[in-house]
């Protein structure tokens, strides 16, 4: 779905939110050291990876309108709005996904 109705190009978007989750929780895991977690110690503010976020909301957004409405895609226009005209039940849904700051 994310492939589908995504305009961003992620690789692998759920492993990279997987792995800001395992960051930002204090337990990670340091590159080619043993299996033993290590707590952050720097107090920075940690964000995840915002193509990634978007990527996977605009593709949630997209199977839900697709199942709940049974819409198909129309149009997909690129950082424009909306982020998704899709047509369903003789309806035209314009498509709106809030993306993080």
């Amino acid at each position: 779905m994310i492939s589908k109705y995504s305009e961003q190009l992620v690789y692998r978007p759920l492993e990279e939110m997987q792995y800001w989750f395992a960051y930002s929780s204090g337990a990670f895991l340091e590159p080619g050291y043993p299996p033993l977690f290590y707590s952050r110690t720097e107090h920075k503010v940690i964000t995840p990876n915002k193509s990634a976020v978007a990527g996977i909301g605009e593709g949630i957004a997209g199977f839900l309108a697709q199942r709940l409405y049974q819409c198909r895609k129309l149009a997909r226009p690129n950082h424009d709005y909306p982020d998704i005209v899709m047509e369903g039940n003789g309806k035209t849904y314009l498509g709106r996904v809030l993306k993080p700051s």
